[in-house]
């Protein structure tokens, strides 16, 4: 299976700490990525917190409707925030 590493920089008016904690949340990716797309979560967990090699299966769709499957996200390594 492949995978793909994404690395973007963005630079925001907010502390790195509050930055980092934001976007550890699955809302934030949903407000992100919506209307394009959805990521409904397959244990019912919409409060979940990204961890360090846990999955985390979704199923995806497309604008919202259309079914693309599951979507599995793993953490490998978030940095630590001090």
């Amino acid at each position: 299976m492949k995978s793909k590493t994404l690395i973007k920089t963005s630079i925001f008016p907010a502390a790195k700490r509050d930055v980092f904690l934001t976007l550890k949340k699955l809302k934030t990716l949903q407000y992100i990525a919506a209307p394009y797309a959805t990521f409904t979560p397959e244990n019912e967990n919409n409060n979940l917190v990204w961890k360090e090699n846990v999955e985390f299966a979704f199923q995806f769709r497309l604008f919202g409707l259309i079914p693309m499957g599951t979507h599995v996200i793993q953490c490998s390594s978030p940095e630590k925030m001090d």
